[in-house]
């Protein structure tokens, strides 16, 4: 069976060829063109190794893109549908030419990122994804207690039908991570299938905020307090 991983990449690949041989045709078909309405194309096909060479000289960059964007597909580091992290640019990659890659951020911004120019790509969806939280909690609340009630909202999570088939691995807690001047915090992470961390990690904490409501566990909010200096005896004197 052809998991979705192969997909992507087969998806990947066939597009990059369809442009390639799309690229091939259209020349094949003006050279032809050329020679049909009688114009000689062997003097321009004797220079064309001249004219490669003065090219090569002027085009370094968009040879560089072309390579590394080939190298970016054969090595099966990017495909089409992954989330990306390049550079401080974040979001799906919608298309990977020979020369470009488009990445498409939450707010809709398309970013076109010429391949020689990506030199650190970091996947997040490759093989699975992992949403990560940091709970705060007031220091009130029992460790134990809390702990508990982020299982239970995970449980809720497992239930949504939507929602079931995209979480590959059960609830991971790992403690408190910190202490802050009005809360501890605990850490915890959700496995799910390439891509789908952050749906499911938003409405996991839908479910924490409604079972913290439901179990009396308080999430703390920044306080101030304010001293007033008691002046009466000054007025006296």
């Amino acid at each position: 069976m052809v998991n979705g991983e192969e997909i992507k990449r087969t998806n990947t690949l066939m597009r990059l060829l369809r442009q390639t041989v799309l690229v091939i045709i259209w020349v094949t078909i003006g050279l032809m063109m050329l020679k049909n309405i009688g114009f000689d194309i062997a003097p321009f096909l004797a220079s064309a190794g001249v004219l490669s060479l003065a090219l090569g000289f002027g085009a370094q960059n968009l040879v560089r893109d072309v390579i590394s964007g080939l190298f970016l597909i054969l090595e099966n580091q990017v495909r089409v549908g992954d989330t990306l992290m390049v550079g401080e640019v974040m979001g799906v990659v919608e298309r990977i030419s020979m020369r470009t890659t488009s990445v498409r951020d939450v707010r809709g911004i398309l970013h076109i990122l010429p391949n020689g120019g990506i030199d650190k790509v970091s996947n997040m969806s490759y093989g699975w994804s992992g949403y990560v939280f940091d709970i705060r909690v007031d220091y009130k609340n029992d460790t134990e207690d809390v702990i508990k009630a982020l299982f239970d909202a995970g449980e809720l999570l497992r239930k949504e039908p939507h929602l079931r088939a995209k979480i590959i691995a059960p609830l991971e807690i790992f403690g408190v991570d910190q202490f802050t001047d009005s809360a501890y915090v605990i850490k915890g992470r959700i496995k799910t299938i390439p891509g789908a961390h952050m749906e499911v990690g938003r409405n996991y904490l839908g479910f924490v905020k409604k079972v913290f409501d439901e179990q009396g566990i308080k999430i703390p909010f920044a306080q101030t307090s304010v001293y007033i200096e008691d002046s009466k005896k000054e007025r006296q004197n």
